[in-house]
């Protein structure tokens, strides 16, 4: 947390942690922050100029869109998942994902998932399984077996 205070200035982790775009690359816990991934750390310490460490923004969500697929429960794509199918153009797989009861609890009962990300990353924001997460998503974020129910 320090590094990334050092990094970033006076910002606070709950700050950090509202940054939709923060979320993407550092997770955080109680007590630590962490890369999604260890190429974040070697992308910010290498010499970029021996590696071509960037890709079209487009052409990025969807090569992790197809890692999503294949992975589902992987804990970047618990995090990540329905956001690059979203923005890849796959909104029918992002909606099968928060439509699956089993992979939505195993995302919402991992710590660095919070329900209301889920719902800012689902492509439709009538559905009623994202309508049911937005009226819940404080209750899950403290009792997140509570799903079911909900």
């Amino acid at each position: 947390i320090a590094l990334v205070e050092q990094v970033l200035g006076s910002a606070r982790t709950s700050v950090l942690q509202r940054s939709d775009s923060v979320r993407h690359v550092l997770w955080f816990s109680d007590d630590a922050v962490q890369f999604a991934h260890p190429a974040f750390l070697d992308w910010l310490t290498k010499d970029s100029a021996a590696h071509d460490l960037t890709v079209a923004a487009l052409d990025g969500h969807c090569l992790l869109a197809d890692l999503a697929e294949v992975q589902p429960e992987h804990p970047y794509f618990l995090v990540n998942g329905v956001f690059h199918l979203t923005q890849s153009g796959r909104a029918e797989q992002a909606m099968a994902l928060l439509h699956d009861l089993r992979w939505l609890m195993r995302a919402i009962v991992d710590e660095r998932v919070h329900p209301v990300q889920l719902i800012q990353d689902a492509p439709d924001p009538s559905d009623e399984v994202v309508a049911a997460l937005r009226l819940s998503a404080h209750v899950l974020r403290e009792r997140p077996l509570e799903l079911a129910s909900q």
